[in-house]
């Protein structure tokens, strides 16, 4: 005799398999139905990541970073799995992992889990696999902290420690926002000490493996005039004639020995930095929160970055990246209204 339950369950399984009959008979005759090929999946993870990187038009520092986000953080987990064998399950785990192992670097576990879900959806759209496991809501949206603002006498007492060639590095950084890339490619062309203006035409990154990359700005918008503050004007005159390259079209930034702007241009950075910091005033040596200043930012930024992440009040600064009537408008209310 059937029991009434087990009677049910195979009613369900009927409806089920009529279900997925008349579906897939659907998909037949759409021509939208394929063989399910059971070893489509038995791909390994490492090459597969590798084709995807390559067979896509990356600029440099993009493939720089997922070359590097592989390597640090995805393949040493799924490098010799196949495609089909990552579960959702242990993808939560890897995650887990990683936020645990970098004491909870969420930006860079954010990038490596978009890169890690763009990889196997890559997968899916080739019908290597039927489904993403990438599946954590909210797992690749990036919460970076932040960061300090530095007060203006700390930027000050930072261009008297660093030193008069590097100067005016700090003072572009923190008064006229340039990045470090774009400091590393300033020519004497760029500059117009007449209307104080600095345009940025060009930026030189510098890659993990320590190659410069010399090409655009970092977005369309990063081609921009930069009106300075009119105390930025002497400073940057008198590195002209003191420490740039003298050609029309030299480099505005170079080392003792005439070399370039890059992240060895202070030999040793830990103890550099140090040393910077020593020669700092002791009542300018913490941030606004207490933390100790340090002129070496995280991972790859050395002390030429210092002062990115240390941005002046806005009333100090006078950068406006696009109209350039609305940017000399922006300096003069600036200086009628410090």
């Amino acid at each position: 005799m059937v029991s009434g339950s087990t009677d049910a369950a195979g009613v369900a399984r009927r409806r089920q398999a009529t279900t997925w009959l008349a579906l897939t008979q659907a998909d037949i005759e759409r021509k939208h139905w394929t063989d399910p090929d059971p070893d489509a999946g038995a791909v390994n993870f490492e090459e597969f990541a590798e084709k995807w990187v390559n067979e896509r038009d990356l600029a440099a520092t993009t493939e720089d970073l997922y070359t590097r986000l592989l390597a640090r953080h995805i393949v040493p987990t799924f490098g010799t799995w196949d495609l089909d064998e990552i579960q959702p399950a242990d993808v939560r785990v890897w995650r887990a992992e990683r936020l645990k192992a970098t004491n909870g670097a969420k930006t860079t576990v954010a990038k490596s889990y978009r890169l890690l879900k763009a990889i196997l959806q890559t997968a899916v759209d080739d019908d290597l696999l039927k489904s993403n496991p990438c599946r954590i809501k909210g797992a690749g949206k990036e919460e970076a902290d932040e960061r300090d603002v530095a007060e203006v006498e700390q930027v000050y007492a930072l261009a008297e420690a660093i030193g008069p060639r590097w100067r005016i590095m700090i003072f572009l950084g923190a008064f006229a926002s340039l990045r470090p890339e774009e400091l590393a490619e300033l020519r004497r062309s760029d500059i117009d000490l007449d209307e104080g203006v600095v345009w940025i035409r060009r930026a030189a990154p510098e890659l993990t493996n320590g190659k410069k990359v010399i090409g655009d700005p970092k977005s369309r918008a990063g081609k921009r005039a930069v009106y300075l503050p009119d105390f930025i004007v002497p400073e940057l005159r008198r590195h002209l004639q003191w420490f740039a390259e003298k050609e029309p079209d030299g480099l505005l930034i170079v080392g003792e020995r005439g070399a370039a702007l890059r992240r060895s241009s202070f030999g040793h950075g830990p103890a550099f930095a140090a040393l910077c910091f020593r020669r700092m005033p002791a009542d300018k040596r913490s941030w606004p929160s207490g933390k100790r200043v340090s002129p070496l930012c995280p991972v790859l930024r050395q002390l030429y970055v210092v002062c990115w992440p240390w941005r002046p009040p806005p009333a100090a600064r006078a950068c406006v990246p696009r109209d350039e009537e609305a940017s000399r408008a922006s300096v003069l209310r600036t200086a009628a209204h410090p």
